[in-house]
């Protein structure tokens, strides 16, 4: 079905919506769909199951976040669990979509190749992320020690 239709930005972004998925989710058949703007469409995206969406409901968590973005993506939507979701705290899921590809239309073999890259560029950001926490962790157990 998809390899005869022209694919749109909407990819680009559900590109993105799978690789943060959480595990576990229910299909997006059962879930609600948020209305996002992607290169100048409306498209509905579906909210992870048990999430809800969170941006836009506090400015400076807002901004806080998209400062940690890289100026090739845009930000589109946030969720959070509930807070009564114990299963789930602390769990997040964000949309983007990278500015480049924003207005292009893409293939099946494009789509498929950028969700191989992303995974990989996203497997290298969390690595990174993890090198980090774990100086900092570090550096706060080696203060903590003096201290005592």
């Amino acid at each position: 079905m998809l390899g005869s239709m022209r694919l749109s930005s909407v990819l680009t972004t559900l590109l993105f919506a799978i690789a943060l998925s959480s595990h576990g989710q229910e299909s997006a058949k059962s879930t609600p769909r948020e209305d996002v703007d992607v290169g100048g469409r409306k498209i509905k995206l579906p909210a992870p199951a048990g999430f809800q969406r969170v941006d836009g409901l506090n400015a400076e968590s807002d901004r806080l976040l998209e400062s940690m973005l890289p100026a090739s993506n845009r930000y589109l939507a946030r969720f959070e669990a509930p807070k009564s979701n114990t299963a789930e705290e602390g769990h997040s899921f964000n949309a983007q979509v990278l500015r480049t590809l924003e207005n292009r239309e893409i293939g099946d073999r494009t789509f498929g190749e950028m969700k191989q890259q992303t995974k990989a560029e996203l497997d290298k950001v969390m690595e990174n992320i993890r090198q980090e926490v774990a100086k900092i962790s570090g550096k706060a157990k080696k203060r903590f020690r003096t201290r005592l």
